[in-house]
């Protein structure tokens, strides 16, 4: 029920988000426009302006009862005034200010009247004001939306669209230092979108990233190998201070503060308790602390906890030494024209193709090949494969999203396209995609593609984004910077 805040970067307004409860429906819509005008007149109240400088938009959200509506305030002035920044640190002010308009002295008043929520810029919504039945309809839940929520110890304001307001923060920070507290990581906050980049961009732009974790990635982990060597490359390369914690560290909620100025945002999953993504997306909870007292008293706490750390090196990122019967050979693969193929990648350390040696059977793993460009590289795969006389093929993948899964001129084939390519591919007319699990844990995010020679020697390419690292390009193919591991033989 507590309002909530963030910044729209195109702009740099921030907006404040209702109550979440509000009823389905037209009912619902109306409590929601009501809501938005007693909080546009009470905010123009309390900062002594013209009510018309906060802007008001109704957002639908659809929940298990019904389509509800968010009331989001914005500053009118393009590039944000100020405004709404200022009621972010006046919560209980804001709140009694809309409470008043919708406590009318007017004994008359049913849904609104002049004395309450009718003004020349609220006009138009006549129709939809509902003002004595959104007053009782708040009234047994008024102090619990008053309530703010505190992480740590700390009174924190809710952010919807919170990853904007922590971008904006990291931009007015230029060349401040960063730290982030997690209990582990996920190979996803490697994701363009991901959190991991836009700090090691921050690092870029001459600023301090300091990561402390709790758990490091395994780097002898087939799930971590390729997020500790990103963490390795930018630990040595000067771009991040990577740091352990004792056990514990996950006990408070995970946090990231910017200093110059400080600011200290608290994050939240429901998942599972490993940092990926989505902490910069509306799917999780982000909080901000509110006023200069608690950012103060928070930076100090991570100063605090960061002094009793241990300072992470490259080296102890690294692979444990190979068996003598195993050979692993990383790519980095970064090449366009004749050299982005499959012949030329997959390769041993001397160089010789993987594929020299005749195969009695190759199993290609890649759970999310929905287009016909990934279908394509598939066959290129496939064909390479068979020209060494591979005697069993297998083929394991999901079928395609009904939504897709996919942006631009690549767009997602029909799931019985799929089964028709992939059959005539491995010779097998009854080949079926494999189930899609309803638990995202239970997915198979693993892409590798293993073989076994006639010899009975093993062969495995691990690939960190999939077959499609090879890409279409205006004027022919290049690959996305990714990383192949070769392991072989395989014991």
């Amino acid at each position: 029920m507590a309002l909530a805040g963030a910044v729209r970067t195109e702009v740099l307004n921030v907006q404040l988000r209702g109550p979440a409860e509000f009823l389905p429906g037209l009912d619902g819509r109306r409590h929601a426009t009501t809501w938005m005008i007693a909080l546009q007149l009470g905010a123009g109240e309390l900062l002594g302006i013209d009510s018309r400088q906060i802007g008001g938009l109704l957002v639908p959200r659809t929940v298990a009862a019904g389509v509800v509506h968010d009331v989001l305030l914005y500053d009118q002035v393009a590039g944000g005034s100020g405004h709404c920044r200022a009621l972010l640190e006046r919560w209980p002010e804001l709140l009694d200010a809309a409470w008043k308009r919708l406590s009318c002295s007017n004994a008359r008043c049913v849904n609104g009247c002049h004395r309450c929520l009718i003004a020349y810029e609220t006009q138009r919504y006549e129709d939809m004001m509902r003002r004595s039945a959104l007053r009782a309809f708040l009234e047994p839940r008024w102090q619990v939306i008053k309530e703010q929520p505190k992480r740590d110890g700390m009174t924190v304001g809710a952010l919807f669209r919170g990853g904007a307001e922590v971008r904006e923060a990291l931009a007015r920070a230029e060349g401040g230092q960063v730290t982030v507290i997690v209990h582990s990581i996920t190979g996803e906050a490697l994701d363009v979108d991901g959190w991991l980049p836009l700090l090691l961009r921050h690092a870029d732009g001459r600023g301090q990233v300091r990561l402390v974790v709790e758990c490091l990635p395994d780097p002898n982990s087939d799930a971590d190998r390729f997020l500790a060597a990103r963490l390795r490359i930018a630990v040595a390369g000067g771009r991040l201070e990577l740091l352990t914690a004792k056990k514990g560290v996950s006990a408070t909620p995970w946090r990231i503060t910017v200093d110059e100025p400080a600011h200290a945002f608290f994050v939240e999953q429901s998942e599972d308790n490993s940092l990926g993504p989505s902490w910069l997306r509306e799917g999780a909870a982000i909080y901000q602390a509110m006023g200069a007292d608690a950012r103060r008293t928070i930076l100090e706490r991570t100063n605090a906890l960061v002094a009793g750390c241990r300072t992470v090196r490259a080296t102890d990122l690294e692979p444990d030494p190979p068996k003598e019967s195993t050979t692993i050979h990383w790519i980095s693969v970064g090449q366009t024209g004749a050299e982005a193929t499959f012949a030329h990648w997959f390769r041993g350390t001397d160089g010789t193709s993987l594929f020299d040696k005749p195969l009695a059977e190759l199993h290609i793993a890649d759970p999310y090949l929905a287009s016909e460009w990934q279908l394509r590289l598939l066959t290129d795969l496939v064909k390479l494969a068979k020209q060494n006389g591979v005697a069993k093929l297998r083929v394991s993948t999901y079928p395609p999203k009904e939504e897709g899964n996919l942006c631009g001129p690549n767009r997602t084939v029909t799931a019985e396209e799929q089964q028709r390519i992939v059959a005539e591919l491995t010779g097998d007319r009854a080949w079926q995609p494999l189930p899609l699990p309803k638990n995202s844990i239970d997915r198979m995010h693993k892409r590798v593609v293993t073989g076994r020679r006639t010899d009975g020697t093993r062969f495995e390419v691990l690939l960190e984004r999939g077959i499609d690292f090879i890409v279409e390009r205006r004027g022919g193919r290049s690959t996305r910077e990714t990383y192949l591991v070769v392991r072989d033989p395989v014991d």
